[in-house]
C-alpha cells in the first residue's frame, strides 16, 4: 500500500507522518461537507454530529492505544507510543492502508482496538470504508431505545441523534445493514479458516478486506502481504473488497433477478 516496502515508515520522518495524518483525517470526512462550507455554512449543521463523533473515535482510539503501548512496549517512551499509536489509529480508521509500525507485534488489547476501528471506518460520503460513523451512532441509539422500550412499553420511540430525527425506515435499514454485514464477516471468516488460514489471520483478513483497510493481523499483518493466502482465499477476499466498496445492499440488489428483469424491460 505504498511505493516502499515499509510503507510510510520507510521515510522515518515525523513531518511526513504528520502531513499524512492530517490528510487521512480530512479524507475520512464527508467530501460534500467541504463544498457546503464554501456554499452554505448553515447546510453543514446536520452533518456536524457525525464529524464530532468521528473525531471523538479518533481521539479516544489514539489515547487508548498510546497508553497501551506505553505500558506494554519496553523502551518505546511517550513520544514513540504517541507517534506509532496516532498514525496507526488514523490510518486504520480512515482505511488508508499506510503503516509506520508493525502493529501485529503489539499487545492483544491494542490489536483489538485497531480491529474495532476497522469496522467503524470514516464518515458517510468520504473515501473511507467501514460501516461508517453515522451507522454506528444510529445502532447505538437504536440499542438504547430497545432497552428503554422494555422498561416503558407504551412510550413512543423516535430515533433521534443530536437533535436530528431519523425515519423508521432508516432505523430498519441500519439494523438490516448491520445484520448482513456481520453475517458476511462470519461466513467469510469460516471460509478463510476452511482454506487453511489460522483463526487470527482468517478473521482479520476478512475484517481488513471487507472494510477496505489493507493490512490485517497474523500472516497478513502490517509487515506481511496476502501472497501466502491460497488461491481460493484470494478470490473470497477479492469479493469482500468489492462488497465493502460497493456496500452490501448494492451488491444484493445487483444479484436479485427482479432488478435485471426490470431494467431489461
Amino acid at each position: 500500500f505504498s511505493t516502499r516496502t515499509a510503507s510510510i515508515g520507510a521515510y522515518e520522518s515525523v513531518a511526513i507522518e504528520l502531513v499524512a495524518i492530517v490528510l487521512m483525517v480530512l479524507g475520512g470526512i464527508n467530501f460534500a461537507l467541504y463544498w457546503q462550507v464554501l456554499r452554505d455554512r448553515d447546510a453543514i449543521r446536520p452533518q456536524l454530529p457525525e464529524v464530532r463523533a468521528y473525531l471523538l473515535f479518533l481521539v479516544i482510539g489514539i489515547a487508548v492505544v498510546t497508553v497501551s503501548l506505553l505500558f506494554s512496549e519496553e523502551g518505546i517512551g511517550m513520544g514513540g507510543a504517541l507517534r506509532d499509536g496516532s498514525f496507526s489509529v488514523v490510518s486504520i480508521m480512515t482505511t488508508t492502508g499506510y503503516v509506520t509500525a508493525d502493529f501485529d507485534e503489539w499487545n492483544t488489547f491494542a490489536e483489538f482496538i485497531l480491529l474495532a476501528l476497522m469496522f467503524v471506518g470514516g464518515c458517510a460520503g468520504s473515501t473511507a470504508g467501514g460501516m461508517k460513523v453515522i451507522r454506528i451512532m444510529l445502532l447505538g441509539r437504536a440499542a438504547v431505545q430497545e432497552v428503554q422500550g422494555q422498561l416503558q412499553p407504551t412510550a413512543v420511540q423516535v430515533l433521534r441523534v443530536r437533535g436530528r430525527v431519523f425515519a423508521e425506515d432508516v432505523r430498519r435499514g441500519v439494523l438490516g445493514f448491520f445484520f448482513i454485514y456481520v453475517t458476511v464477516f462470519l461466513v467469510g471468516t469460516v471460509i478463510m479458516a476452511a482454506v487453511g488460514l489460522a483463526p487470527v489471520t482468517a478473521a482479520s483478513s476478512v475484517i481488513a478486506t471487507l472494510n477496505i483497510v489493507g493490512p490485517a493481523l497474523g500472516d497478513v499483518g502490517a509487515a506481511e502481504n496476502f501472497a501466502a493466502v491460497p488461491q481460493g482465499g484470494l478470490w473470497v477476499l477479492s469479493a469482500l473488497m468489492l462488497i465493502g466498496r460497493l456496500e452490501v445492499f448494492t451488491v444484493l440488489v445487483l444479484l436479485m433477478p427482479a432488478f435485471w428483469r426490470r431494467n431489461v424491460a
